[in-house]
């Protein structure tokens, strides 16, 4: 019975404790290990929430402790090695998670040998990596010296440990997962000669370090390590506050989310990069403290938001000739922003640079821009510059209508091929529309709600037929969008619409949703494709 075991010693000839074996044991309050005990199985003291005290022999053979197997065990305050070779033993074991380990798993248990309770630690030169989990919330763990044959420190080896001060090897090139995550005591990081060889520092390897920004590291490597640097983690130095005027990231070869986060950076220079390709969605948003990014020259995707409210963000931004697409409020109220270069044709998704309110356009770039969404750049200086009651367009775009409309608005002077998404969206005013021959597709929502809109007109123009008969051509467009013309109650006539090629409409989806003044649609003429 679990309850009414307190003591337990491991006899010598077993030499696995099974899964789950003593799982749940309540009353359990000392384990004592045999010498040829050499594996703990999966949860095998899970849940033993009683349980003190662990011993571990002279000369014990254990070198496997499998997951979870002391997880919930909040009551052990010790684990006493009797062995003066302690540290080559418990460096040997093998920890599949973070809760194999008891020191992880304890109420703040102390590490004992012959009595004296473990605060520093040397690592012989004998060993070249040191295994995952090892001292994983040590708290007592206060000094540590790494001798300069360590290649390898594992996931989680001294998280929420208090050590003070490390130095890494020259040959440590990888700081895995975890590995210093909440050392809440760590104050300095300094490398052998001074010369940080770190490729790969993986996620949350220092998360939570809080006191690393009153040293030296942020000033004297981590500029050196971030432009060294191939890979960087997700949090790798997550809520470290860390302060860097500028940095190089010259050899990082992505950037996953998260990766820059607790690092304060006024300026970033990727214009020698050639790895990155895209910015993921908000990598650098709400970052007040930047000033200016130089892009990576392969650059071609800026996700959403990922500039999003860098008020900081100053004078102009010069894209790459092999930008594509900036999406959706990628560079949302960016309001030190004054001008951007475009140099390749680019794609702007909804409202991406909506709120740049000092954000001026030259114009003689707009054959640069592909396509715009709703509003992206929308209360911009160029926008803001139009006069109420003019069309804004942009490009081969009819963005948005400023202001109140007139009764009728005659475009046909105009060369459009978009009307935006919510370009007219419930302008109440506008009676009768007449589009340009060159507008081709109609986005979503383009005149939605406009209840008093009554006519729309398709460009035509007069013609003669082979007999000389005159006729009038109108145009047809590609595409009219989602919700198009929804609710636009008082819409009785839509002129040409027998001239439509409906082979060329690609969505059609409550076009004409509320109209409740559309009572005939003349589609005789109109020219089916199925």
């Amino acid at each position: 019975d679990g309850k009414l075991i307190k003591e337990l010693e491991i006899p010598d000839d077993v030499f696995e404790i099974k899964d789950f074996c003593f799982s749940d044991y309540s009353g359990l309050t000392k384990v004592t290990l045999s010498k040829n005990t050499f594996k703990i199985g999966r949860e095998a003291f899970k849940g033993c929430k009683n349980l003190q005290t662990l011993l571990i022999p002279f000369e014990s053979g254990l070198n496997s402790i499998k997951k979870d197997a002391f997880e919930g065990c909040t009551g052990l305050t010790e684990i006493t090695i009797k062995d003066d070779n302690w540290l080559n033993l418990w460096l040997s074991i093998t920890l599949e998670n973070k809760y194999s380990n008891p020191l992880a798993a304890g109420n703040d248990p102390k590490l004992t040998c012959n009595g004296n309770t473990i605060t520093g630690i040397t690592i012989p030169s004998s060993i070249t990596k040191i295994k995952n989990f090892v001292f994983s919330n040590y708290s007592k763990l206060e000094t540590i010296t790494l001798h300069e044959s360590i290649t390898n420190l594992g996931e989680g080896t001294f998280e929420g440990t208090g050590i003070i001060t490390v130095e890494i090897p020259n040959n440590v090139t990888e700081i895995s997962n975890s590995c210093f995550k909440n050392c809440i005591n760590l104050t300095d990081i300094y490398f052998e000669n001074d010369k940080p060889s770190i490729i790969k520092i993986d996620n949350e390897a220092f998360y939570g370090c809080l006191k690393l920004k009153d040293g030296d590291f942020s000033s004297e490597y981590l500029p050196d390590i971030l432009s060294n640097v191939l890979y960087l983690g997700s949090n790798a130095f997550g809520n470290c506050g860390l302060s860097i005027n500028s940095v190089q990231l010259e050899n990082l070869e992505r950037l996953p989310d998260g990766c820059l986060n607790g690092l304060i950076i006024s300026s970033i220079d990727l214009s020698d990069n050639s790895n990155i390709k895209e910015f993921p969605e908000s990598i650098f948003s709400g970052r007040t403290e930047l000033i200016s990014i130089t892009f990576p020259n392969n650059l071609s995707l800026i996700d959403k938001r990922a500039f999003y409210k860098c008020t900081g963000l100053k004078g102009t931004l010069d894209f790459p000739n092999t930008l594509k697409e900036i999406r959706t409020e990628a560079f949302y109220g960016c309001t030190g922003l004054t001008e951007i270069n475009l140099n390749s044709k680019i794609d702007f998704g909804n409202s991406a640079f909506e709120g740049c309110t000092s954000l001026n356009l030259d114009e003689s770039k707009f054959d640069k821009i592909n396509t715009v969404g709703e509003n992206t750049f929308y209360n911009t200086r160029w926008f803001n510059n139009h006069k109420d009651g003019s069309a804004v367009i942009i490009g081969n775009t009819l963005m948005k209508y400023k202001g109140t409309c007139p009764k009728d608005l005659d475009l046909r002077g105009e060369n459009f091929y978009f009307v935006g998404e919510k370009a007219f969206k419930e302008n109440t005013t506008l009676k009768n529309i007449y589009f340009p021959k060159t507008l081709k597709i109609i986005k979503e929502e383009a005149f939605y709600g406009c209840t008093g809109l009554e006519t729309i007109n398709y460009y035509y123009y007069k013609d003669t037929d082979n007999n000389g008969k005159e006729i009038i051509i109108y145009g047809s467009p590609d595409r009219i969008g989602d919700k198009a013309f929804y609710g636009c109650s008082a819409l009785t006539s839509i002129e040409g619409v027998e001239n439509w090629n409906t082979g060329k409409v690609q969505n059609m989806e409550n076009m004409f949703e509320r109209c409740s003044g559309l009572t005939i649609l003349n589609l005789i003429f109109i020219k089916f494709n199925y």
